[in-house]
């Protein structure tokens, strides 16, 4: 009787072993459900941590007015949106606005296509850390790949411009610089130098007739490494649509010269040939930061 016990303490013990060797291999009882328990603890766990969700909640700016607040609003394609190499978050007083709402601003900027770095944000802690700002409010619509034209009254994004403009009108919140960074797409699609002219022309009207008289600052913007480009045009770069850009600064007193990114053409500045890295978008921000500088903006370091 006592051998008959330790026979059958074995074979029970040889089992055991047997199912766990084969379980994980055939998907067999009970390694499924063993997994799903731990599966679930582990979504459990997750969910008691929301700091690590990253979820981003609206703000009010209970002491919004326009006179502390500079807010910028930015346009154009990829390089005015989130497709730079690397995220950044914002360490001084810089907020987001977004679809009528306020967010602390953090990379990627939300109402900007893609979802990587950007050169906003940089360039804002830049404005505050000179003195040049006190705290700023950036407005990014940039959607990557458009033309001018779809910008334009007849263009599909042109009703992102003019929501934009009722939202922030009916808030009270007057814009201060209007940044446009576009012209590699017209570039690709050899966009002719009197179009480009009308089409921008159509889209600062749109800000006049709303109300809006804040400066524009345009970028020289069209370098594009496609085969078409290095092979017939600058290297890269357009001269048309350069030539159609520098035309408009000349033009319009309001328009004025914004940040010459066809200069950065090094590989070390574009992460993929066409968006900027790292060192790309410290570059791009000082551009900015010198082009509004050259608008008589003044200020001391930030203590």
């Amino acid at each position: 009787m006592k051998m008959k016990k330790i026979l059958a303490g074995i074979l029970l013990i040889l089992a055991g072993y047997a199912l766990g060797v084969m379980s994980p291999q055939n998907r067999l009882f009970p390694i499924h459900q063993i997994k799903k328990i731990f599966h679930q603890d582990k979504i459990a766990a997750n969910a008691t941590k929301p700091e690590e969700q990253h979820e981003e909640k609206a703000m009010t700016l209970e002491d919004f007015n326009n006179q502390d607040y500079t807010v910028i609003f930015t346009f154009g394609q990829s390089n005015s949106a989130n497709y730079g190499q690397t995220k950044y978050d914002c360490q001084e007083e810089v907020y987001n606005w977004y679809d009528g709402q306020i967010y602390k601003a953090r990379d990627p900027l939300k109402g900007a296509s893609a979802d990587n770095g950007s050169v906003w944000t940089r360039l804002a802690d830049q404005l505050i850390n000179r003195g040049i700002a006190k705290k700023i409010i950036i407005v990014p619509l940039g959607i990557g790949s458009t033309t001018v034209s779809q910008w334009s009254s007849q263009g599909e994004h042109h009703h992102l411009i003019t929501k934009t403009l009722m939202d922030l009108k009916a808030r009270d919140i007057q814009i201060d610089y209007i940044l446009w960074h576009q012209g590699e797409s017209d570039n690709l699609f050899n966009t002719a130098y009197d179009s480009y002219i009308l089409d921008f022309e159509d889209i600062r009207n749109t800000f006049r007739n709303n109300g809006v008289h804040a400066p524009i600052l345009m970028a020289i913007a069209t370098y594009h490494p496609n085969e078409n480009a290095l092979k017939n045009k600058q290297l890269g770069c357009d001269e048309i649509i350069q030539k159609a850009q520098k035309k408009l600064i000349e033009k319009y007193s309001d328009v004025y010269a914004g940040a010459n990114t066809d200069l950065l053409d090094n590989c070390y500045d574009r992460h993929d040939g066409v968006h900027f890295s790292v060192l790309g978008l410290e570059k791009h921000a000082e551009l900015w930061l010198e082009s509004l500088k050259a608008l008589g903006l003044t200020g001391s370091p930030a203590q």
